[in-house]
């Protein structure tokens, strides 16, 4: 067993950063399969039927499906179970399909697909995901296989508490008997999972704080490009001051607090603006007329540009078991203030901002005030911020989980070779 490299399938019915770890994987020849949803295959029979499509919905979806893509992962390593996925995106052509009641049966269907055909794939490991894993752990561990959740948020309980401190996280699901249902879910997958990755010190605690042996949890940090996120040019010690967050507009990243303290601040040349696709947060903003500038989606190149001409990244989230736009922002050089809840946390404390309570608006107003009225500071901070994300890049992502998943794959060896074993 020691001997060879583990073969790894990964079942994901999304997109999230998934392509990057299958990526990992690949790399090392430890990838057997990544099944997902969809995923733009030209070639595929699914992607030619779309090509009978009128010209401007056919234009439409696939704009949306290329999304679904990642050039360097090999096509022959890739699953699609399209039906359920293709449902909903049909659904959200003519009305928002984006909540949990939406995705939550997609998730469903997906797992039972990739459990029912787990014997075939015969892998040695299987990756999953939150609410999609449940019946396929199951399975593989029927078979003999080692299970590995892949954990992009944290902990559900502490979720669960977060909801009974915040309204802006209560508001997230408001239907508690599904929210209970989604619970179930995740606390049966735990049953089956033999380790777990997290992407945070922040992450990791909130399974340790509930009972989840240290030795089961693998921490690897996200990553960003460093070929495309560079620093600045330049700083501006007057006139406008421009605040940025970028992400997906959702009241738990604490958009609601946010516009409040920069309403209650009211600083004279200062700006905020919202980068990101609008999720629950659209009657917030709706209250806040005049106050910010919201653009909805950004190419990479482009949002580049909004990091840099940026002089503050304010991220005071509820609830984020990373937050990769924090290391981007970094990477340009510019200053940061994120809240305790935030993943990235670790790597602004290294140096380039400052981190907050959660729901603190006066630590909030405190530390935009300090950047604000001490201009020479952005620099200083901002060339910080730059030095200290260049640990966290995505070949150092690779690096980790390839190191995690061949512990793992040893660890299981020792097991079984050992005299206790038999």
């Amino acid at each position: 067993m020691k001997n060879k490299k583990p073969q790894i399938l990964v079942s994901h019915p999304g997109k999230q950063y998934v392509h990057q770890l299958c990526y990992a994987l690949q790399q090392q020849g430890m990838l057997q399969h990544f099944v997902t949803s969809l995923w733009y295959k030209p070639d595929h029979p699914f992607f030619r039927a779309i090509g009978a499509l009128p010209g401007g919905v056919r234009t439409k979806v696939e704009k949306l499906f290329k999304k679904k893509y990642f050039a360097p992962l090999q096509d022959d390593r890739i699953v699609m179970v399209p039906f359920a996925e293709s449902v909903r995106q049909a659904a959200n052509l003519v009305m928002d399909a984006h909540g949990e009641e939406w995705v939550y049966p997609v998730e469903r269907f997906h797992d039972r697909a990739v459990a029912g055909r787990l014997a075939e794939y015969d892998p040695d490991m299987v990756i999953g995901y939150e609410k999609s894993s449940l019946e396929t752990f199951r399975k593989a561990r029927a078979l003999g296989k080692i299970t590995v959740l892949d954990l992009a948020q944290v902990h559900y309980s502490h979720i669960m508490e977060l909801r009974r401190n915040y309204r802006d996280m209560a508001e997230i699901v408001k239907d508690e008997k599904f929210y209970a249902k989604i619970n179930a879910t995740k606390a049966a997958e735990y049953e089956y999972t033999d380790y777990i990755l997290t992407l945070s010190n922040y992450a990791r605690q909130t399974l340790t704080d509930a009972g989840v042996p240290g030795e089961k949890i693998f921490t690897v940090n996200l990553g960003f490009d460093p070929a495309l996120f560079t620093p600045k040019a330049s700083y501006r010690r007057s006139g406008p001051f421009n605040l940025l967050f970028v992400g997906q507009i959702s009241n738990r990243k604490g958009v609601r607090l946010l516009l409040d303290t920069f309403k209650e601040l009211n600083l004279p040349d200062a700006t905020l603006t919202f980068v990101g696709s609008m999720a629950d947060s659209k009657a917030t903003m709706e209250k806040y007329p005049g106050l910010f500038t919201h653009v909805p989606y950004l190419l990479h190149d482009d949002l580049v540009k909004y990091y840099q001409q940026a002089d503050l990244f304010v991220f005071p989230s509820y609830l984020d078991s990373w937050a990769m736009t924090v290391l981007e922002a970094m990477a340009c050089g510019t200053p940061v203030v994120v809240s305790e809840h935030t993943g990235s946390r670790d790597a602004v404390r290294q140096g380039g901002g400052f981190v907050v309570p959660v729901d603190d608006m006066e630590a909030l107003k405190e530390r935009i005030l300090f950047f604000y009225q001490n201009r020479e500071q952005l620099e200083i901070i901002g060339r910080k911020a730059h030095a200290a994300a260049q640990a966290y890049t995505w070949d150092n992502y690779y690096g980790q989980v390839q190191k995690a998943m061949m512990q793992i794959w040893e660890k299981q060896a020792d097991a079984v070779t050992s005299p206790a074993a038999h």
